[in-house]
């Protein structure tokens, strides 16, 4: 059996990755995405609950979709939904495993200065950064 897939009408506005939605959930995860205009992800984050707080766990962008703000529209995305909680992740730069040809991303003190100029803070462990919820 073949899918047809039918055509966009010429009068319908192109896909953007400008828009962010939680697109998947699975215990206590969601998955947050961009997509591109040809509706393949650009960039994602996954947020998960916990009790207290909540946690992003992973913050990631193409490398083709680098440098347009994707992560920047993905973080404030996510602090607008669960700015009233507290807010932890750990700072770690991307590292592409040895078989996979793509480039690093941020390195670590530019990764904390981005961090910081949206309120998220390093602990005094330099392990984890919070960003305390809204009060």
């Amino acid at each position: 059996m073949v899918a047809v897939i039918p055509e966009k009408p010429a009068h319908a506005a192109p896909a953007t990755d400008r828009q962010v939605r939680v697109t998947y959930r699975e215990k206590g995860s969601e998955y947050w995405f961009t997509t591109g205009p040809a509706g393949a992800p650009t960039a994602y984050a996954r947020v998960v609950q916990h009790h207290r707080h909540t946690w992003i766990d992973e913050i990631a962008v193409h490398p083709d979709a680098r440098g347009r703000g994707l992560a920047t529209l993905l973080l404030t995305a996510v602090i607008g939904r669960f700015g009233h909680r507290t807010i932890g992740l750990h700072c770690a730069p991307f590292t592409p495993q040895r078989w996979e040809p793509r480039p690093p991303g941020l390195e670590r003190d530019r990764l904390l200065r981005w961090y910081g100029s949206h309120g998220v803070e390093a602990d005094a462990f330099d392990e984890c950064m919070w960003r305390p919820g809204a009060r």
